[in-house]
C-alpha cells in the first residue's frame, strides 16, 4: 500500500513539474517576440496592418498611451490613422488633461502642400477607420512641427505649447 500510494505522488509530483517546466519553457524562449515582431514588421512594440492602424501591446511605452475614459488608446494607432488621410502629411498626437475624462486626446495636424485640412472631417475620417473612443477631441492645424535635428517631431514642444494655450 504504501508503494503504490508513493508512486501516485511521485507520477503527481513528474506531471506537476513537466507542466510546471514546459510553462516556463515556452515563456522563456524568444519565440513569442520573434513571432510578434514577423506580424509587426518594424517593432515588438506595435504591430501594423496594411489599413494603417496598429494596435499597441502591453510592453509599448507609458509615454504613448493616453488614458480617456478609462481606455487606453495608443498614439501610434491615432497617428497612423491621421496619416493615411490625403491632406495630411504630418502628425502628432498627445494627451492634455481633462476634468470630466482625466486626458483628452489632441492631435496637431500638418497639411500637404497645395491641401486644407477641415477638422470636422478628419475627425469623420479617423472615427471610421478606428471608432469613435480613438477619435481626436481636438484636431489642431499647424503650418510646421515642432522637430529635431534628426527630423523628428518633438512632442513635449507641442504639449509645452498647448498647455500655455489652455
Amino acid at each position: 500500500m504504501a508503494t503504490a500510494s508513493c508512486c501516485r505522488r511521485d507520477r503527481a509530483a513528474r506531471s506537476w513539474c513537466a507542466a510546471r517546466w514546459s510553462w516556463k519553457a515556452t515563456t522563456r524562449t524568444r519565440r513569442p517576440r520573434a513571432r510578434l515582431r514577423r506580424m509587426a514588421g518594424t517593432t515588438p512594440a506595435i504591430s501594423a496592418t496594411s489599413t494603417a492602424t496598429a494596435t499597441c501591446t502591453s510592453s509599448i511605452a507609458p509615454r504613448y498611451m493616453i488614458i480617456t475614459g478609462g481606455f487606453n488608446v495608443c498614439s501610434i494607432e491615432v497617428e497612423n490613422a491621421l496619416r493615411a488621410h490625403e491632406a495630411v502629411q504630418d502628425c502628432a498626437v498627445i494627451g492634455l488633461p481633462d476634468d470630466k475624462w482625466g486626458e483628452r486626446i489632441v492631435a496637431v495636424v500638418q497639411p500637404r502642400a497645395g491641401h486644407t485640412v477641415d477638422a470636422s472631417a478628419l475627425a469623420a475620417f479617423v472615427k471610421q477607420q478606428i471608432g469613435s473612443i480613438k477619435t481626436p477631441k481636438q484636431i489642431e492645424v499647424w503650418d510646421d512641427l515642432p522637430r529635431s535635428k534628426v527630423g523628428k517631431v518633438l512632442k513635449p514642444d507641442i504639449r509645452a505649447r498647448l498647455v500655455q494655450r489652455f
